[in-house]
């Protein structure tokens, strides 16, 4: 447990939820953090994220059939419900697809222009995260290979 430096903290992270419970109530704690890397690098980032992308994926699939059916009243609306349900489960090329096919009718037009722009933002966002992961794996490897860091060449090894 990382106990708080002075009387009053709001805020304190602690390993694991039982010392969290004990330090909470020891300290007074408003808020506590629980961290434990490997249990958040395998669970979900929000509490029933997968539900939800399940739930898109669904959603999607009954626009896109309605879509394929056609006779639809509102056809454009299906198109913007058909890009947003891609957009939603991260299937960020077909959320394109239906948002540029929106385009297409006056009455959405504006809407799906923002949709697209938003989604390509995303797409770019993500593609610069990707960049920056490859870059810093990058780095530290060869950090870790460096003459300098190379505990043989110091003589220092085991």
């Amino acid at each position: 447990v990382a106990a708080p430096e002075e009387e009053g903290v709001e805020e304190m992270e602690v390993v694991d939820e039982e010392a969290a419970d004990a330090a909470a109530k020891e300290e007074g704690v408003e808020e506590v953090e629980v961290v434990d890397e490997e249990a958040a690098a395998a669970a979900p980032e929000e509490e029933g994220v997968e539900e939800v992308e399940a739930v898109d994926k669904e959603a999607a699939a009954a626009a896109a059939k309605a879509d394929q059916m056609g006779g639809l009243k509102n056809s454009a609306g299906n198109l913007m419900l058909l890009g947003m349900a891609h957009f939603n489960a991260k299937s960020y090329e077909n959320a394109l697809q239906a948002f540029r096919r929106a385009k297409q009718d006056r009455g959405t037009f504006k809407a799906a222009a923002k949709w697209e722009q938003y989604t390509l933002d995303e797409v770019r966002r993500l593609r610069a995260i990707e960049e920056a992961q490859r870059e810093l794996e990058r780095r530290t490897r060869e950090a870790l290979e460096a003459e300098e860091n190379n505990v043989e060449a110091l003589g220092t090894g085991a």
